[in-house]
């Protein structure tokens, strides 16, 4: 079973301070033993971003600043008004790589060093890092935050008249910020969350925040995005990689996320129904990403508040659709895509409910994956596909299981990626419409099958857009398999990664 405490993102910071010639607090070569000092600088540390299963995070923002004053300054800049993450400038690297300009969201931030994080989690920071002073670690991926506060202490282990490497490896980052300094890499304590294993540096852990995304999930019958949240960390599983549904208040208020009934089956003492939440936009704006699982119990709610919607969206909120919901895009939002059934017009009233359910059940793709980031990182060894236990599920949709199942990587040896469970009369889309002002952005394409298909046709699958302030992702297949297991399948592994792009 999966612990609560084990949150997504950003749970294990690497960081290896490069040595160098520090000046005045520097040993010397005619000194033997070790010489330390509170002063002095190193130009450059790199380090690793991970998750708590090992896969990197691809796309953040890593950034030293002088102080956890320039810390909150900086967190209170990436804010709209209602506290929900707005989109900054981008900043690319030295790598080519792109996230969050941080720098650009502060009119005098004193930030020492930044850099993104590449497809393997690994980044670079160079600038004049110094030791002996309170510095602040600061990440950003998405509507996800980091802060923590650390001291470096410059060493010269080796006689070389240089600093030696400050290895602050070891550093694992939870909601709860206690310190194990005798911790050992072998040290398995989940519940301890800061282990300090080098001398090297020391922690303020009353300084350590987490930013956690306020997320909301209407629940659905026939997706269950609840199921692969609660894997990545935001609740429990249970053996078969369910969420267990809380049953208590006390179990409701430790959830990291808020469930809301979308089908009746929900208690109702507990849980908001769809609905009432629905119904008015200040029940929306607390959250920075609101998912709607395919099959929820009123689509019609997609045209009668379809002004909340807009509203919530346009003001800076995120929207997670899937398959069958997909009246929630395009009732408030008809320019999102052109979906079967319709046109490729621009016009603002939005399609009958049923004419783009026309896909064909039981087929699998091995769809292509469009950009360059997401598809290196799906192709990372950590980010591994189920648990090598996959005899349960041999029939699973007709899937072959060397595609499913024990992979290191996501991918297909063709760089394709297999993406099953779709359902009887799953939502398909045609394309972009012509002459919108705001291109939508095509993550994935595969081919498929549908009613009036000649054939296979390669169509897209998985589609983001930024509406004002906020941004829309619409699947068309179902994000949480329905065979669930407590390992990932490749189609949850890209939930993964797109629930930080928003």
């Amino acid at each position: 079973m999966l612990k609560k405490t084990h949150l997504l993102i950003m749970v294990l910071i690497c960081l290896f301070l490069a040595g160098v010639n520090c000046g005045g607090g520097s040993g010397s070569s005619g000194t033997t033993g070790t010489v330390s000092s509170t002063t002095g600088t190193v130009s450059s540390t790199t380090g690793t971003l991970t998750a708590p299963d090992g896969t990197p995070m691809a796309g953040a923002t890593v950034a030293l600043v002088e102080s956890s004053a320039t810390s909150s300054l900086i967190k209170m800049a990436t804010t709209n008004k209602h506290g929900q993450k707005i989109r900054l400038p981008k900043l690319t690297d030295a790598d080519g790589d792109t996230c969050d300009d941080v720098g650009a969201s502060v009119s005098s931030g004193d930030i020492i060093a930044s850099d993104c994080t590449g497809s393997n989690g690994e980044y670079t920071l160079t600038g004049e890092i110094p030791c002996g002073e309170s510095i602040t670690l600061y990440a950003k991926l998405g509507s996800f935050e980091l802060n923590v506060s650390l001291t470096i202490t410059c060493a010269d282990d080796d006689d070389d008249g240089n600093y030696d490497d400050a290895d602050l490896s070891g550093i694992a980052f939870d909601d709860d910020c206690t310190t194990d300094s005798s911790g050992s890499s072998g040290d398995d304590d989940s519940e301890t969350m800061l282990k300090k294993l080098t001398p090297d540096y020391s922690l303020d852990t009353t300084s350590c925040e987490f930013s956690i995304a306020s997320m909301a999930v209407v629940t659905g019958y026939y997706d269950e995005i609840q199921n692969v949240l609660a894997k990545l960390g935001y609740g429990t599983v249970d053996s078969t990689g369910v969420l267990e549904t809380p049953t208590t208040e006390a179990e409701v208020s430790a959830l990291d996320f808020t469930l809301i009934d979308g089908t009746g089956y929900l208690d109702d003492d507990l849980f908001d129904n769809f609905e009432d939440f629905i119904s008015d936009i200040d029940n929306l704006t607390p959250y920075d990403i609101i998912f709607i699982n395919c099959g929820n119990s009123d689509e019609d709610l997609a045209t009668t508040y379809k002004a909340v919607l807009q509203e919530y969206v346009e003001g800076g909120g995120k929207l997670y659709i899937t398959d069958w919901s997909y009246m929630f895009v395009e009732s408030p939002f008809p320019s999102f895509m052109d979906f079967m059934g319709g046109g490729d017009d621009l016009s603002t009233s939005e399609w009958p409910t049923t004419s783009a359910k026309i896909g064909d059940s039981d087929i699998t793709s091995d769809a292509t994956v469009n950009d360059a980031t997401l598809k290196a990182w799906l192709g990372d060894d950590d980010v591994t596909v189920n648990d090598g236990d996959m005899s349960d599920y041999e029939d699973c949709y007709g899937l072959d299981d060397t595609l499913i199942n024990a992979k290191e990587g996501a991918l297909n040896a063709d760089e394709t990626i297999t993406i099953g469970d779709f359902l009887s009369d799953w939502v398909v889309m045609d394309g972009a419409h012509t002459g919108v002002d705001i291109d939508p952005k095509i993550w994935i394409t595969g081919p498929v099958s549908y009613t009036g298909s000649s054939g296979t046709v390669d169509e897209p699958l998985t589609v983001t857009r930024e509406e004002g302030e906020g941004r829309i992702l619409y699947t068309s297949y179902h994000t949480a398999h329905s065979c669930p297991t407590t390992g990932f399948w490749p189609q949850e592994r890209i939930l993964q990664y797109l629930v930080f792009e928003l």
